[in-house]
C-alpha cells in the first residue's frame, strides 16, 4: 500500500466473486477505499504538521523538481512514457531480417535527455562559488574593509543562507524521518545527512559568532561543503558509490590489520616504552664508560634562588670536573668557595629538571619567581625583533617565555646517604637534614607540607617504580634493613612524587643533564603508550621513516640508558621487517586487491555482464576495425604520377623505414653521449655535426612524405608529431644562428631538443608489446577523468580544512617555507606531495607539538585561543606584533588533546593515499585488461595482405577475389594448417561458414570493400575459435541487443559510415547488397536439383529403353511371354509395393541428403 501511487490509491477497488454470484456486485466507493490507505501521522508529513496534499508541500516540490523547460517531475514521467509508446509502435514497424538470416536488431531510440534542474543547478553553482571564496579566504589574508578577503567572507554568510533555505525547502517537500523519499532515513540519505551537518554548522555560527574555542572548530566543518558537489555528479557519484561498495570488504581487511596493529603495537610498548631517547651530546661520560655506579659530583649554590641567578646567567649546573674520554677517568678539582658539593647517593637515584608550569595563569601555587601566563593578545610576544617600550603589554609575554625555556637541574629532595640515615620522623613528614635541601626542587616549587594521602602514596610507588632506586635498594625490606644509599634514592623519589614541577630523571639520562646536555628523543615517534605505538605501527606501515625508527629500536639499550649502536640489531630488524611485510606487502596491497576487485565487478556488472567472451572480442574487433580514420596514408594509387609513385613507394618500403627508426635510436645515442665538461674541444663539435645531419634526414623524411601524401599526410598522428619536431628543430637552428649575440636561448634550445627524443615514440609502431603498454596508458586517460576529478576535489576539501586548521602553525622542522598551509596553493601543493608519501608523517609530529616541546626547543608558541585573527581588532594587532607575517600559533586542541593533526593526516593518508590512489591503479588494470583482449591483430593481417589482391589500392575487390583474400586472411589469422582452403566453388563452401556470410557488394560490377572483406573475416575467426559452439553465428548477431543505448548507437553509426566505399559513394553508381548466404544456398539447392534432374532423366532413358526390349521381346513365343508375366508379378509382390522393380534406383538416386 505505502508503495503504490496516487493514482493507484485512488482506483475503485472491485471485489470478484464467484461466476454465479458476480452479477449484483457493486464498485466500493473510493472515499471507503483511500482509508486503509491513508498515512497515518507522522508518516508522510513534513514537519509533523503538513501531509502531502498541503499547497505549501507542492509548491517546495515544485521548485526542487521544475527544470529549464518548465517540466514538473510528474510531467517529465508523462513524456518519459508517451516516448516508450511511440518506441515501441516505431521497432514493430521497422523489424526487418538482416542478410544472415536473424532477425535484425534496431538499436533503441536515444531519449533526449532531461533539462537541467533549476533549483538543483542553482545549489551546484552556489556550492562551487562558495568553494572558490573558501579557497581565497584564510587565517592569514588580509580581511579589511574593502578587500577581496572582506567581499569573501559576506559572501559566505550569504551562500550559508541560500544553503540554509535548500535545507528548509526539502524539509518542506519531503519527509523527515518517516515516510517516502525521507530526508534523513531513504535510500541516498547520507548526503542529506552531510548537507545537514554542513547547515548546522552555518545556524551555530550564526547564533554564537563569538563563542567558545570548541565552537570555533567546529565551524571548519564549513570545508566539507565541496563534497556536496558528488551527489549532483553523476560520474563522480558512481566512483564514491564504488569506493563506498569496497567498504564491506575493506571493513573486515581494516579489521584484520587493527588486530595485527594492535598486537605489535602492545609487543613494542612492552619492549620500547621510553627506551627512545639520546642525550644530544656524546662527549660526556655515560654510565658504560665511567662505570655502572658512577654518578657526577655537583656544586650547587646555597640556595635555589642564587641557583636561578646562575643558570639565567649561563652558568647552570657545574659539575666539579670533566670526563676525560682518553684516560676513562673523572677529572674534578672540588667546588668554588660559596659552592655546597653534592652528589646522588646511586645511578638509579633521580635528580629532578624542575621548570614553572606554562599552563599556570598565577592562579595555582606556582612560586613567585614564575610569572604568569599571558591572557590576552596585547600581552603576546612580538616577532619583529624590536625591543619592546616600557610598559607595553607585551612584557609580560616575553617574561612569561623566557622563564618557560629555562629548566633547573637540582635536587629533588636534596638528601644524602648520611642526611637519610638521620632523618628524624615528625609525625607522617620527613625532614631532611642534608644543606643541599635549600636548593632542591620540592623546597623550591613546593614548600609547603603535602597531603598524607599524597605521600602514603609516593612512598608506596618509590618501593615498587621500576626504575628508580630498583637496584641501590635490592634486598631492602623495611627502613631499618636499608642502607643510607637506598634510603636516599627513596627520599629523592619521593620529593620528586610530591611536587608535579620536579620531572626525575637517572642513569645515563642524570648524567646527560649534570653535565650540561639535554636528554631527548631520538626520532619523532616512540612506543610510550599504546596509542603512540600504533601510530608510530601505523606511519611506518606507508614505509615513511621505518627505517630510522628500526635503527632506533636497534640501538636502544634500557629506559634513561644512552642508546648504543646495533646492540639488539638481531632482535628489532627483523620484527620490523615482518611488520612491514605484513602491513605494506600483504595487507595494504591486500586492500589494493579489493578495491580493484570490486572495481572490476562493477565494471562487468552493467549489460557487458551477459556477453561472452566471443561476443566480447566480436565487438572489440568491430571498434577497431570501424574506428579507423586512415587504413593506408593512400588509396587509389593507380591515378598517381608516376614520380609521385615512384616517392609513395620509396617511404612506404619497409627499408625506408628501418632507416629511419635506426637513425632515430643513433641520435638518441650520441645525445645520451654529452657530458659536462667535455672530454675535448671537438667533443661539443662532432656532436653538433651529427644533430645536424640527422635534422637533415628527418627533413628529408618529412618532404618526401609531403610529396607523396599531401593532404593525407595531416590525417596521420605520427606525421604530425614528426613535422612539429621538424619544425622545433628549425626553429631552435633559427634562434642559434639568428641571435648569435642575441639574448641567452639555451634554455630554449633545451627544450627543442627535447622533442627529437620524443621520437622514440615511433618504436611503438614496431614493438608490439610495448605498443600494448602504451594504448593501456592511452585508453586509461578518458576513465581516469572521473577518479581524478575526485582526487582533485579531495585535494581542494583538504586544502581548504588544512587552512583553516594550521595556516597559523608555528613553523618547525619540516612544516617550513616549503611545506605549510598558509594559504590554499602552499597547502595544495603540501597535501598533493604527501599524497606520495613524502614526510607527511614528519609534518604531523611537527604540528602535533605543544607548548611545552616548544619551550624545550628554546622558542614559543601562542595559544590558539588568543590567535583571534577573525576579528578585524584581533587581526590588527596581530599584524602589529609581525605575527601575521611570522605565524607562532599552537595548534587548537580539542578539550586539551592536541589530536587534530593525528585525525587530519591519518584520515588524508587512508582516504587519498591509500584507497583513491588504489582506485587510479584500477583504472589502470582495466585499460591494461581491454588492450589485451588484442582485436588489432586480425585487422593487421588483413591490412598486410590486402595490397597482394588489390596493388592500386582501389579497396575494393571482385567477389571472387574477395573471397580468395577472405580465405587466405582467415588461415592466416587462426594459424591452422588446413583450417580453410579456398573453394573454386560457392557451393563447396561448407554451411557453418555460409551461415556467417555478411558480404555487402557494391556497385553495378558487385565489388567488395576492404572493410566488408575484413568484416567477413573476423567472422570466420569467431566460428573456427570457438568450433565447439553451433550457434556462434547467432551469438555474434546478438551481440548488440546487449550493449548499453549509447554504445549500440555508436557502434552502428560507425559501421553506417564506413560501409559502402567507407561512407563515401558516388553519386553516378548504385548500391547493391546481396544476400551471401541466401546465394549459397540457392546455388547448393540448384546443384542438388540439377544432379537430381540428370538422375531422373537417366532413369527415364533407361525405362524407354526397357520397354523397347519388352516391346521387342513380345513378339516371341506365348509360353516365354507367360514366363516373363509370371516373373513380373512374383517381382511385385515380392517389392511390397505396387511400383515397377526397375524403378528403385530412381528412388535411391532422387533422395540425396542437402548440405546443412
Amino acid at each position: 500500500i505505502d508503495g503504490a501511487s496516487d493514482a493507484s490509491r485512488r482506483r475503485p477497488v472491485e471485489i470478484a466473486p464467484d461466476s454465479e454470484e458476480r452479477e449484483g456486485v457493486d464498485e466500493i466507493d473510493p472515499a471507503i477505499a483511500l482509508i486503509a490507505d491513508k498515512p497515518q501521522w507522522p508518516r508522510g508529513y513534513a514537519y509533523f504538521l503538513m501531509t502531502e496534499s498541503n499547497p505549501i508541500r507542492k509548491c517546495a516540490y515544485w521548485i526542487l523538481t521544475v527544470d529549464l523547460h518548465g517540466l514538473d517531475a510528474a510531467a517529465r514521467e508523462q513524456k518519459k512514457a508517451n516516448e516508450s509508446r511511440q518506441l515501441a509502435e516505431s521497432e514493430m514497424a521497422s523489424s526487418r531480417f538482416s542478410t544472415s538470416g536473424t532477425p535484425h536488431h534496431v538499436p533503441p531510440a536515444h531519449f533526449a535527455p532531461d533539462a537541467p534542474l533549476i533549483f538543483d543547478n542553482f545549489i551546484l553553482v552556489c556550492i562551487l562559488l562558495n568553494t572558490v571564496s573558501m579557497m581565497i579566504d584564510g587565517p592569514l589574508q588580509d580581511a579589511t574593509s574593502g578587500s577581496v578577503v572582506a567581499f569573501v567572507r559576506e559572501a559566505d554568510n550569504v551562500f550559508a543562507m541560500i544553503f540554509i533555505f535548500e535545507m528548509l525547502v526539502k524539509l518542506l517537500a519531503y519527509p523527515l524521518v518517516w515516510g517516502k523519499n525521507a530526508y534523513l532515513w531513504s535510500a541516498g540519505c547520507g548526503w542529506n545527512w552531510l548537507d545537514a551537518i554542513v547547515v548546522a554548522v552555518s545556524v551555530i555560527h550564526f547564533i554564537t559568532p563569538d563563542g567558545p574555542g570548541f565552537l570555533k572548530t567546529l565551524r571548519i566543518l564549513r570545508a566539507l561543503r565541496p563534497l556536496r558537489v558528488i551527489n549532483r555528479n553523476k560520474n563522480l557519484k558512481i566512483v564514491i558509490e564504488t569506493t563506498f561498495k569496497s567498504m564491506q570488504a575493506l571493513g573486515w581487511l581494516l579489521v584484520v590489520f587493527l588486530l595485527f596493529l594492535l598486537i605489535f603495537a602492545l609487543m613494542l610498548l612492552m619492549f620500547l616504552k621510553g627506551q627512545l631517547e639520546v642525550c644530544d651530546i656524546d662527549s660526556i661520560a655515560f654510565l658504560r664508560d665511567a662505570g655502572q655506579d658512577f654518578t657526577a659530583p655537583l656544586c650547587l649554590a646555597g640556595s635555589f634562588a642564587e641557583q636561578r641567578d646562575r643558570v639565567i646567567s649561563g652558568e647552570g649546573v657545574v659539575a666539579s670536573g670533566t670526563w676525560n674520554a682518553t684516560a676513562g677517568t673523572w677529572e674534578g678539582a672540588g667546588c668554588a668557595p660559596g659552592l655546597t658539593a653534592w652528589q646522588r647517593p646511586s645511578a638509579d637515584t633521580p635528580i629532578c629538571i624542575a621548570a614553572c608550569d606554562p599552563f599556570d595563569s598565577g592562579e595555582s601555587r606556582s612560586p613567585s619567581f614564575c610569572p604568569r601566563r599571558y591572557v590576552t593578545m596585547e600581552e603576546l610576544p612580538s616577532m619583529c625583533g624590536a625591543p619592546l617600550p616600557p610598559g607595553d603589554p607585551g612584557l609580560i609575554g616575553e617574561a612569561f617565555v623566557s622563564e618557560m625555556q629555562r629548566s633547573y637541574v637540582v635536587p629533588c629532595g636534596g638528601s644524602t646517604a648520611e642526611s637519610a640515615l638521620a632523618e628524624t620522623m615528625d609525625g607522617d613528614f620527613y625532614d631532611d637534614l642534608s644543606p643541599a635541601a635549600a636548593v632542591s626542587c620540592r623546597q623550591a616549587f613546593c614548600p609547603e607540607e603535602t597531603s598524607k594521602v599524597k605521600a602514603a602514596a609516593c612512598e608506596e610507588d618509590c618501593k615498587i617504580h621500576p626504575y628508580f632506586c630498583a637496584d641501590v635498594c635490592k634486598g631492602c625490606d623495611s627502613h631499618s634493613t636499608c642502607s643510607g644509599a637506598c634510603l636516599s634514592c627513596r627520599s629523592e623519589c619521593r620529593a620528586a612524587c610530591e611536587c608535579d614541577f620536579c620531572r626525575p630523571v637517572s642513569k645515563d639520562a642524570a648524567l646527560c643533564h649534570e653535565q650540561g646536555g639535554q636528554w631527548t628523543a631520538v626520532v619523532s615517534q616512540n612506543f610510550d603508550n599504546v596509542f603512540n605505538a600504533m601510530l608510530t605501527l601505523l606511519e611506518i606501515s606507508t614505509t615513511e621513516g621505518w627505517v630510522d625508527v628500526m635503527y632506533a629500536a636497534a640501538d636502544s639499550v634500557d629506559v634513561y640508558v644512552q642508546p648504543l649502536r646495533d646492540t639488539n640489531f638481531l632482535f628489532y630488524a627483523p620484527l620490523f621487517v615482518v611488520w612491514i611485510f605484513l602491513s605494506f606487502m600483504f595487507l595494504l596491497n591486500l586492500g589494493v586487491g579489493v578495491i580493484v576487485d570490486k572495481f572490476m565487478s562493477m565494471r562487468m556488472s552493467g549489460q557487458e555482464l551477459f556477453l561472452t567472451e566471443a561476443q566480447k572480442k566480436w565487438k572489440m574487433s568491430r571498434k577497431n576495425l570501424y574506428g579507423r580514420a586512415l587504413v593506408y596514408n593512400l588509396e587509389n594509387l593507380h591515378r598517381l604520377p608516376p614520380n609521385r609513385r615512384r616517392i609513395y613507394d620509396i617511404v612506404e618500403s619497409p627499408l625506408f623505414d628501418n632507416f629511419i627508426m635506426t637513425c632515430i635510436v643513433l641520435n638518441t645515442i650520441i645525445m645520451c653521449m654529452k657530458v659536462f665538461p667535455e672530454p675535448t674541444r671537438i667533443w661539443e663539435e662532432v656532436f653538433g655535426s651529427f644533430n645536424y645531419a640527422f635534422a637533415a634526414i628527418y627533413t628529408a623524411e618529412a618532404m618526401l612524405k609531403l610529396l607523396a601524401y599531401r593532404f593525407n599526410y595531416f590525417r596521420s598522428s605520427w606525421n604530425c608529431f614528426d613535422l612539429f619536431c621538424v619544425a622545433a628543430t628549425f626553429a631552435g637552428l633559427a634562434l642559434q644562428f639568428g641571435f648569435p649575440d642575441g639574448p641567452n636561448v639555451g634554455p630554449i634550445m633545451s627544450v627543442l631538443r627535447i622533442f627529437r627524443v620524443a621520437r622514440l615514440f615511433r618504436l611503438l609502431k614496431v614493438l608490439k608489446e610495448l605498443n600494448r603498454l602504451f594504448l593501456a596508458l592511452l585508453l586509461s586517460v578518458p576513465k581516469l577523468v572521473n577518479v581524478v576529478g575526485i582526487l582533485l576535489l579531495l585535494l581542494v576539501l583538504y586544502s581548504i580544512l588544512g587552512v583553516q586548521l594550521f595556516a597559523t602553525a608555528k613553523a618547525s622542522e619540516t612544516l617550513n617555507e616549503h611545506g605549510n598551509f598558509q594559504d590554499f596553493w602552499r597547502a595544495f601543493t603540501t597535501l598533493f606531495r604527501a599524497s606520495t608519501g613524502e614526510a607527511w608523517n614528519q609534518i604531523m609530529h611537527d604540528l602535533g607539538k605543544d607548548e611545552v616541546d616548544f619551550f624545550r626547543e628554546g622558542t614559543w608558541c601562542a595559544p590558539a585561543d588568543l590567535y583571534d585573527w577573525q576579528s578585524a581588532h584581533g587581526y590588527e594587532i596581530l599584524q602589529s606584533k609581525c605575527l601575521i607575517e611570522h605565524p607562532s600559533s599552537c595548534v587548537q586542541t580539542l578539550w586539551g588533546w592536541n589530536i587534530l593533526p593525528q585525525l587530519y593526516w591519518v584520515g588524508y593518508i587512508l582516504i587519498v593515499g591509500q584507497v583513491v590512489m588504489n582506485l587510479v591503479i584500477s583504472v589502470i588494470l582495466d585499460g591494461y585488461e581491454e588492450v589485451k583482449e588484442d582485436a588489432t591483430q586480425s585487422f593487421e593481417v588483413c591490412k598486410r595482405l590486402w595490397p597482394k589482391y588489390d596493388p592500386d589500392l582501389r579497396m575494393s575487390l571482385p567477389m571472387k577475389e574477395a573471397l580468395k583474400f577472405i580465405w587466405e586472411a582467415t588461415k592466416q589469422v587462426v594459424a591452422q594448417d588446413g583450417a580453410m582452403d579456398c573453394p573454386d566453388d560457392l557451393t563447396k563452401i561448407p554451411m557453418k561458414f555460409a551461415k556467417a556470410m555478411d558480404l555487402f557488394a557494391t556497385g553495378q560490377n558487385g565489388k567488395v570493400h576492404f572493410k566488408v572483406a575484413v568484416r567477413q573475416v573476423l567472422r570466420f575467426v569467431a566460428v573456427l575459435e570457438h568450433p565447439d559452439k553451433p550457434d556462434i553465428v547467432k551469438e555474434l548477431n546478438e551481440t548488440d541487443n546487449y550493449l548499453s543505448r549509447r554504445e549500440a548507437k555508436r557502434l552502428r553509426a560507425l559501421e553506417g559510415k564506413a560501409h559502402f566505399n567507407d561512407g563515401k559513394r558516388s553519386n553516378s553508381e548504385e548500391a547493391v547488397q546481396e544476400d551471401i548466404t541466401a546465394r549459397i544456398a540457392a546455388m547448393k539447392v540448384q546443384k542438388v536439383y540439377r544432379a537430381r534432374q540428370a538422375a531422373r532423366q537417366a532413369n527415364e532413358k533407361e525405362s524407354q529403353a526397357s520397354r523397347r526390349e519388352g516391346r521387342q521381346a513380345s513378339q516371341g513365343s506365348e509360353g516365354r511371354l507367360s514366363n516373363d508375366r509370371r516373373s513380373k508379378r512374383e517381382s511385385g509382390r515380392g517389392q511390397g509395393s505396387g511400383f515397377p522393380a526397375q524403378e528403385e534406383p530412381e528412388h535411391v538416386v532422387m533422395t540425396p541428403p542437402v548440405a546443412g
